[in-house]
């Protein structure tokens, strides 16, 4: 083991209690000892060992051996009796990639659990389980992505044949494109599709221009033959090509199209929404309960986002921090027998400390939405009541787009710490972060989604304004009640603006920012409100066109004050009292960092919420914190329990040795070949006796 990581680890033992921290990641996945007996059946694998060599093969080669893969991970799942959490976490958690079936358990078994009648589950979700069907979920098109009301792909039931039929093949801008594992893997589509029904006073009609819209619905649809693997009449599928930064290499993301494909009209995902095809009369389009349900199969990705996109940065800052405490440069003045650890540079552990505070962000805010989200479907699919639905909606809008842009950045930048060898493959941060980099244009790029949140907090603030806040307390939604505290001191006087806070006095001192984290949470929740109200002013004077940078602000003010609320009452909250104290200094350095280096403080001063005096401090509070935490990167990093298995790192392993381990992985690559033939005949090619 590297002397650098034994003498770190003595210096934080004892410090806090790392079960505590590492139950607070894993608090709604898989336990941590659980994942360590997993992990223990998949090392003794042949075909699961040595994974960072698939890299060195081809596209084609990649994807064959992620079926391999995905196979003996399945038989594995057989034999040791895996539930579905501990299949999909082993695939995407343990593993560490995106395979193929990875959105046949995730999205397209979910939507037929949940959309699905108890029939259609009990017809669909064992041939899943079996993988008689693989499915994917559809529906991203060419053109359009995050407006599913203006999705081009049309189902219109004809009642001469009783069955759906599915266009998507004109205009091209229809045709259903990045749907995960849809390019040669799965043989049955769940389709988002906007449906089309006859007339209520002419139900034989075939006339498609007299049909009524009755907005998006989910079909399941078959594309290939399960055998021969071949497309099925009417149906063009293909794979669309390798990603950005090598991200999903083993997806096989793909494009559909449908030229009036036929279904049966039972192929309507129908808990809530049905085909009646009894009548003599005539077909029947049916409400049976709410059908708003069918947006809880895309909130129910972005809720689970948190766990998803920061486990990724986990493995990040714990690799990372690991090499950074082994690797040396430069000699101390006063020392010039062996170089300084990287990690000891302020220029180094001022960048890489608030990536940890981060990380441990995670728990809390997974937490914080998968309790909302919970309680949401709870009374959704069991009461029918969709009352908490629109908080969720705000939340995990709002969620997805902070961190999925904190996250990937944060990847990208642990990667550059780590100087040259970061940019190696087998440093374990390129698939990282290119991974995680996609997630910025999930459902619509971050700046689109933001509008949710955005106008659903404006219509909040406007409720107050006209209804009192005795009436908001009663109606608003939990996360947003925080607008009542400061509205009667915020008016929408288009001259004046928000208009500062008054009663509260700006920190003038390090100690006086220290003193009081609720005032940190008091300042989020101020500017959140100020951003509001310029936006609802906004929404009286300018075109629609010109708002989406306020609404983008709006929304991303609010999750940031949401991970820190939900940061800073959880490490309170905490009853181990050295391991509550560490986790509040974390909670501390995201909160100055957010406002020092976020444009935070810079909205504080133009609302008046804070002082320019402030700034200064401030700065120096941050640091210090910092500094405090930074001897400690290592057993706070060790406390996420990753087994080297895990990181598939060269560079960031629990023993160190990166140096050894990176040139034993060199040794291995598969280009320490012969290239004489090549090489000669490029030295044949040479510019002797040329003109140039």
């Amino acid at each position: 083991m590297s002397f650098e990581l034994i003498e770190a680890r003595a210096a934080s033992n004892g410090l806090f209690d790392p079960e505590i921290l590492a139950n607070n990641l894993y608090k709604h996945d898989i336990p941590r000892r659980r994942i360590n007996e997993i992990v223990k059946i998949l090392e003794k694998e042949p075909i699961l060992q040595d994974r960072y060599m698939y890299r060195e093969l081809s596209r084609e080669d990649q994807f064959r051996y992620s079926f391999r893969v995905t196979t003996k991970i399945l038989e594995l799942s057989k034999k040791h009796s895996w539930t579905l959490q501990e299949l999909n976490g082993t695939m995407t958690n343990i593993f560490g990639d995106k395979f193929p079936t990875s959105l046949h358990n995730s999205a397209f078994k979910y939507v037929i659990k949940v959309i699905g009648s108890d029939e259609q589950g009990k017809e669909w979700l064992p041939k899943c389980d079996t993988h008689e069907v693989i499915g994917c979920y559809a529906q991203t098109e060419l053109g359009h992505g995050s407006n599913v009301r203006a999705l081009q792909t049309k189902a219109f039931y004809d009642p001469k044949l009783k069955h759906v039929v599915l266009c998507s093949s004109e205009p091209l801008t229809a045709r259903k494109w990045w749907i995960g594992g849809l390019g040669v893997t799965a043989d049955h589509a769940a389709v988002q599709a906007s449906l089309y029904f006859p007339p209520k006073d002419d139900p034989q009609s075939t006339d498609r221009s007299k049909y009524k819209y009755l907005g998006p619905h989910m079909f399941i649809v078959p594309i290939r033959n399960p055998t021969t693997r071949e497309p099925l009449p009417g149906v063009t599928v293909g794979d669309i090509g390798p990603k950005a930064a090598n991200g999903f290499s083993i997806i096989d993301n793909g494009f559909l199209a449908l030229d009036n494909v036929r279904i049966p009209a039972s192929n309507l995902l129908s808990r809530f929404t049905s085909i009646d095809t009894t009548d003599p009369k005539g077909a029947r389009y049916v409400l049976t309960g709410n059908p708003k349900v069918m947006y809880a199969s895309m909130t129910n990705l972005r809720a689970g986002y948190p766990f998803s996109l920061g486990l990724p940065l986990c493995k990040a800052v714990t690799i990372a921090s690991r090499y950074l405490t082994i690797r040396r440069q430069f000699y101390d003045n006063n020392d010039k027998t062996k170089e300084v650890q990287v990690v000891k540079y302020s220029s180094v552990y001022s960048r890489l400390v608030p990536f940890v505070a981060l990380a441990h962000s995670i728990g809390f805010i997974y937490d914080g939405v998968q309790t909302s989200y919970l309680k949401m479907m709870d009374q959704l699919v069991g009461q029918g009541s969709d009352a908490l639905l629109p908080e969720v909606h705000v939340i995990t809008s709002s969620i997805k787009g902070v961190i999925s842009m904190k996250c990937t950045r944060s990847i990208e930048q642990c990667q550059i710490l780590m100087g040259g060898h970061g940019f190696s493959y087998h440093s374990g941060l390129s698939t990282l972060y290119g991974n995680a980099l996609p997630a910025q244009t999930f459902e619509g790029e971050n700046y689109v989604v933001a509008q949710q949140t955005a106008n659903a907090l404006a219509k909040q603030y406007v409720y107050i304004l006209e209804h009192g806040k005795k009436a908001a307390a009663k109606n608003l939604f939990p996360a947003s009640q925080f607008l009542i505290k400061y509205i009667d001191r915020m008016g929408l006087d288009a001259s004046h603006g928000p208009g500062a806070t008054q009663g509260i006095s700006s920190p003038k001192t390090v100690e006086e920012w220290l003193a009081n984290d609720e005032y940190i949470i008091e300042l989020f929740e101020k500017r959140t409100t100020s951003l509001v109200s310029d936006f609802v002013m906004a929404t009286r004077s300018t075109d629609p066109k010109d708002r989406p940078h306020l609404g983008s602000a709006v929304s991303f003010a609010f999750g940031e004050q949401f991970i820190i609320t939900q940061y800073i009452r959880g490490a309170a909250n905490i009853n181990d009292p050295a391991t509550r104290d560490i986790v509040l200094r974390l909670a501390r350095i995201l909160a100055y960092k957010f406002l020092v280096d976020d444009n935070v403080a810079l909205s504080l001063l133009e609302f008046s919420h804070i002082n320019a005096y402030s700034i200064r401090p401030l700065r120096d509070a941050l640091q210090q914190e910092i500094k405090q935490i930074a001897p400690h990167v290592i057993a706070l990093t060790d406390a996420f329990g990753f087994t080297d298995y895990e990181l598939n790192t060269a560079l960031g392993n629990y023993n160190g040795l990166p140096y050894e381990t990176l040139m034993e992985r060199a040794k291995k690559s598969t280009l320490n070949t012969s290239f004489v033939n090549e090489i000669a005949a490029l030295k044949r090619a040479g510019l002797t006796g040329s003109k140039l």
